[in-house]
Formats: structure tokens, C-alpha cells, sequence
């Protein structure tokens, strides 16, 4: 009986080691990225304050690009290029896995196409929420709208994106 109660210790020792290891990773081998933010602050009951970010790379505009399936369970990558600044946008989008590009992906939900425009709306999971300590939420926020700032985010080799932090103007 007692082996029995160490064995299943330690596997959920090791489920648990596990778990942190591979969301620790993203901030170990990722590279990092800063993007412009474009928030609004909402409350969570249970976690505390926490603020929304929208990032400029989330609606995308491209002349003569159109991407099949939007809504598909299939991923999009956005290339990124970073500025002087080490500041991120994207020079393009793709279906496919982009191979030694800086990219990110995320999930297609909207497009619209406007002549030779096409526009985009990307969902990026992990990086649309920032917890933060209660009573805080509301006046980042108010920073943020009223002089900017951008996310500092990992990019796994992935594709995948955990934050960092967020940079005040």
C-alpha cells in the first residue's frame, strides 16, 4: 500500500514538474518580441484585476493576399519584422509553417476583402489576458489608453507566445 501511495506521488510530482517545464520553456528558448498594445480592462471574480490587449498585429491588412478557411481549426502565421525599435508588425501571413522566419500564430476568425485589399482578424492565445494584483487593473488601463505601451512576449520555436511584461510609455 505504501509503494503504491509513493508511486502516485510521484507521478503527479512529475505531471506537475512537467506542466511548469513546458510553460517555462517559452521563456527560455523563446524569442523574445515587443508588441504594441490596444487595451481594455475587465475584472475576473476569481483571479482579480487583469487588462485585455488587442495588439496592432491582430487586425492585418494585405494588398492581393487572401488566406483560404477562415474559422478552420488549421493555425495562420503572421511573420513578423522588428523595427529599429525591436518593435514587431507583420509583413505577412501565411497557412503554412514558415520556415527561419520570426512568426507567431494564431487563429483566423474574420476577413473582409475590399477591392484589392484584404483584411484580417487573428486571435493569439496566451497573450489577449495580463493577471495582475487587485486594484491595479483599472489604472494600467487608464496608462495605457492614454499614452501606449507595448508587450514584451516569447515566441516558442512553435509559434506559441506566453508575456513577459508589459512597457509603459
Amino acid at each position: 500500500m505504501k509503494k503504491t501511495v509513493y508511486i502516485i506521488a510521484a507521478v503527479w510530482t512529475l505531471i506537475t514538474f512537467g506542466i511548469f517545464v513546458y510553460n517555462e520553456m517559452h521563456f527560455i528558448k523563446g524569442k523574445e518580441v515587443i508588441l504594441k498594445v490596444v487595451p481594455y480592462d475587465p475584472r475576473d471574480f476569481l483571479r482579480g484585476d487583469y487588462v485585455t490587449l488587442n495588439y496592432e498585429i491582430n487586425n492585418i491588412e494585405f494588398h492581393g493576399k487572401k488566406i483560404p478557411k477562415v474559422n478552420s481549426e488549421k493555425p495562420v502565421y503572421v511573420i513578423l519584422e522588428k523595427d529599429s525599435k525591436g518593435v514587431a508588425s507583420a509583413v505577412d501571413i501565411t497557412d503554412q509553417k514558415p520556415e527561419n522566419e520570426l512568426y507567431i500564430k494564431g487563429n483566423l476568425y474574420s476577413m473582409r476583402q475590399h477591392k484589392e485589399k484584404t483584411a484580417y482578424r487573428i486571435h493569439y492565445a496566451n497573450i489577449d489576458r495580463f493577471y495582475m494584483k487587485e486594484g491595479t487593473g483599472k489604472k494600467l488601463e487608464k496608462d495605457l489608453q492614454k499614452n501606449g505601451g507595448y508587450v514584451k512576449v516569447f515566441i516558442s520555436s512553435g509559434g506559441n507566445a506566453r508575456i513577459k511584461e508589459i512597457i509603459q510609455k
